[in-house]
């Protein structure tokens, strides 16, 4: 191509020349190894072209030499300034070229760049040219390297159904002949696709076969292969091996302007997952030094991610709502994409998400983002969630399934409706077959029959084959599917038993508001089967316990009404709390309400009176006497 080149020169033959030089560009860009020759001859190439009469140049000719200085440009300077003016031409100039297979070869190189810069663009330059990837006319490695491109629009987009259909077409083209040098990258973009659905065992077989096809000569190749390692990895649970991989993926593939930033960002989040908040932090600034045009905006971004990350993870919910808060809306607003991100790293994302939603942080676009990535709960006290199912069983039962409320009535719900509050009593480790026969058919000689059935039923009113599992013998409510307040009280509770001493008010006032809004009343109330009432006095239990806690760490910073609506509220879910109303006997008389205070103990002594048939405990009397309520009528 070289001696070409020069003949064609020496002849005066400058369009030849460079139509040379651009086959010159396409033999670095299928070798995949070292771009860094592309930037002097882009150079070139630009300088010859601006010798030309445009007018005197047939179209397909143009479009191929301008193409391939895109190409070069794309691989080696993102920056220079003929970048767009290039990307411009190639795009006018599309429609007036009447070969199919130069139309698609010069589209995939467009498509590349308009990634990078213009995600409205690329869309409409697929909309534009994806009927010719069914035309005879153009070879099948044409084909495949632009429905490669237009896949990785599809995941950026977090469009699973548009990149699910790419992905089976990108199978059969690869199977074709005059392909074997692109198999690489397409099994490369399948295993990104898998990981994005979290598919670890796809992404297994996946990337076997990338390491076979990787040729180790080719940097760029090993970086690809490393990137996916990585990621690959980090879901299976083992973070420092998928950093020191991500690190590998990094110092192979350095050399591509394009990928630069990504593979820092990747080290930056394998970082984070093993809470390395320095190395983090220091990754994510040089992704951002590294990052060109919206990439830059990009990587801006997912650094507003790994601060709110560690934010949440110190405890310290102000900064993490603050960050994301500026995070989604960047997101929503201008239309930029994370996806592969919030997709990858459901490690980071899950909580994130979870936060904005409990936080009410455009929660309608973070439901969107669970949703589309099919995230899995990471709280399960978190009603917030966009849970298929949730039942609240604190007071009287509620089941609201896809947002509808449930109203189950008749004989024919009974047992479906015994089976859910059974396996609610019996939480997350479900129960034995054997003991719900025993307790939903006490009289049948064989009821795993009758269970079947039941749970077959079970699952209909649910609406969700997955919310009811039987594994091993076990049937339990699928965590993924189900939310339950029994469950959210419980994970609640254990975090207030476990709050750091010196925790701050904003803390203490969110653990008060989630205990007091799942826990309304006795479990099942109304329901007085046998079975239920050491559940439901080991929940009260807990949760008076709870607000005791909550409520003392209150008075101890001075944070008396705070503690005294705490108390009411409380109050009002336990009306036979002791402990409460001795709460708010002292956050009366410590706002100089003594009054009040003894207006509380008249009122708790009537109530167990009435009730109960006794008298206050030792211990109400004695704060009674105290605080110097003795004296009063």
């Amino acid at each position: 191509m070289r001696r070409a080149e020069h003949a064609f020169i020496a002849s005066g033959d400058a369009a030849s020349a460079l139509l040379a030089m651009a086959a010159i560009v396409d033999c670095h860009y299928c070798e995949w190894n070292d771009f860094a020759p592309l930037k002097r001859l882009t150079q070139t190439m630009l300088g010859r072209l601006r010798s030309l009469d445009p007018n005197a140049m047939p179209a397909e000719k143009e479009l191929v030499i301008r193409s391939r200085i895109l190409l070069g440009l794309y691989l080696t300077d993102l920056e220079a300034p003929d970048f767009q003016d290039n990307l411009r031409e190639v795009l006018d100039i599309l429609p007036c070229c009447t070969s199919e297979s130069e139309q698609l070869a010069a589209g995939t190189i467009a498509l590349h760049c308009l990634n990078w810069c213009d995600a409205a663009g690329a869309r409409n330059l697929i909309v534009a040219l994806s009927h010719l990837i069914d035309s005879d006319a153009i070879a099948p490695a044409h084909k495949v390297s632009w429905a490669r491109a237009a896949l990785y629009r599809h995941q950026l987009d977090g469009d699973r159904d548009a990149a699910e259909r790419m992905v089976e077409r990108m199978r059969g083209l690869a199977s074709e002949d005059g392909v074997q040098h692109l198999r690489f990258h397409v099994q490369f973009r399948i295993g990104v696709q898998q990981l994005a659905r979290r598919d670890l065992a796809a992404a297994r077989a996946t990337l076997d076969q990338v390491r076979t096809l990787m040729n180790p000569q080719r940097k760029l190749e090993v970086a690809y292969q490393k990137l996916l390692e990585a990621v690959y990895l980090l879901q299976g649970g083992d973070h420092g091996k998928a950093r020191k991989t991500a690190e590998e993926a990094h110092a192979a593939g350095d050399m591509l302007p394009a990928m630069r930033y990504q593979l820092k960002l990747l080290v930056a989040f394998c970082a984070a997952h093993m809470a390395d908040w320095e190395a983090a932090s220091r990754w994510a600034a040089d992704a951002v030094s590294h990052a060109y045009g919206r990439d830059k905006d990009i990587a801006n971004d997912a650094c507003l991610m790994l601060s709110a990350y560690r934010h949440a993870s110190h405890g310290e919910a102000m900064q993490a709502s603050a960050c994301l808060q500026a995070l989604l809306a960047s997101q929503r607003q201008k239309g930029l994409s994370l996806d592969l991100y919030i997709a990858s790293f459901p490690g980071i994302s899950g909580p994130l998400l979870s936060l904005a939603m409990r936080e009410r942080i455009e929660s309608d676009f973070a439901r969107r983002l669970i949703l589309l990535h099919r995230l899995p709960p990471t709280d399960r006290s978190n009603a917030q969630w966009p849970w298929p199912v949730t039942v609240r069983a604190l007071g009287r039962l509620e089941l609201t399934v896809q947002g509808e409320q449930k109203n189950p009535a008749g004989k024919a719900q009974q047992r479906p409706m015994a089976l859910l509050k059974a396996l609610l009593a019996a939480g997350p480790e479900g129960a034995a077959q054997t003991l719900l026969a025993r307790r939903l058919w006490p009289e049948a000689a064989d009821a795993k029959p009758a269970l079947h059935v039941t749970v077959h039923r079970l699952r209909k009113l649910l609406g969700h084959e997955s919310a009811v599992l039987v594994r091993r013998g076990i049937v339990m409510l699928g965590e993924d599917c189900v939310w339950t307040d029994v469950d959210a009280l419980a994970a609640v509770c254990e975090r207030i038993e476990r709050a750091s001493p010196a925790a701050e008010t904003s803390v203490l006032r969110q653990y008060s508001h989630e205990l007091l809004d799942l826990y309304r009343g006795a479990f099942c109330d109304g329901d007085e089967e046998s079975w239920m009432m050491p559940l439901r006095d080991g929940m009260r239990t807990r949760f008076l316990g709870a607000v005791g806690q909550l409520g003392l760490r209150l008075e101890k910073l001075g944070e008396w009404i705070l503690a005294q609506q705490l108390y009411g509220r409380a109050l009002k879910a336990e009306p036979l709390g002791e402990a409460i109303y001795r709460g708010l006997m002292r956050c009366a008389c410590a706002q100089n309400d003594p009054a009040g205070a003894h207006s509380i103990y008249r009122q708790c002594r009537q109530t167990l009176s009435i009730v109960l048939g006794r008298t206050p405990s030792v211990e109400t009397e004695r704060l009674f006497i105290d605080l110097g309520l003795g004296t009063r009528g």
